[in-house]
């Protein structure tokens, strides 16, 4: 059995290794965490009161193909092909981790792995906007949440997002609706 554990001794370190040298890929890397995290839960590949070979079944999983398409959205499959490459030399005493990894690997190469993207966004909105009313479609996902109706259609060079805002505020005089605004379009725009 190794003596590294997956979560904690491979993926974290790799990911914070990461996100110091590629600042912009702080936010993607710190969504890999938690999907990896949450997967030790249902996988249970620790080896701390778990069996590291169910490692393998993660790795084949459709919830460790999330956490390829996250990292495919921002570009960088070359971050998780380095934790896959450390793992197949940690655990190396484990053949059914190393050749689920090495697959993955050239899964990753040839292009071979197939994520459903509207499956994926439907379950990583469901997850950050839990009361949320979340809508997959055949080519974009609807959301409804809180006076906020969104669609969000995956394209070659991203997301088109369309939002629809509705608030009904009594505000006391003009300047309180000239600020209410400029946040709005402060945060709609990121300036």
């Amino acid at each position: 059995m190794p003596n590294v554990d997956f979560l904690r001794h491979i993926a974290n370190p790799k990911l914070a290794e990461y996100s110091k040298a590629r600042k912009q890929l702080t936010g993607v890397l710190d969504e890999v965490k938690k999907l990896i995290a949450r997967a030790e839960d249902k996988y249970n590949f620790s080896i701390f009161g778990g069996d590291p070979r169910n490692l393998a079944k993660y790795l084949k999983s459709n919830d460790f193909d999330l956490v390829v398409n996250t990292l495919k959205s921002a570009n960088a499959l070359d971050v998780l092909e380095d934790i896959l490459r450390t793992v197949i030399e940690k655990y190396r005493d484990l053949p059914e981790v190393v050749e689920a990894a090495n697959q993955k690997i050239k899964d990753l190469r040839q292009g071979k792995v197939e994520i459903n993207e509207i499956k994926a966004l439907s379950e990583a909105l469901s997850r950050e906007l839990k009361d949320a009313k979340i809508q997959p479609e055949k080519d974009h996902v609807k959301i409804e949440y809180d006076g906020l109706k969104a669609t969000i259609k995956p394209t070659e060079e991203g997301y088109n997002v369309s939002i629809k805002i509705e608030i009904e505020r009594v505000l006391d005089n003009r300047i309180d609706i000239i600020n209410l605004l400029s946040k709005i379009y402060s945060v709609l725009t990121g300036k």
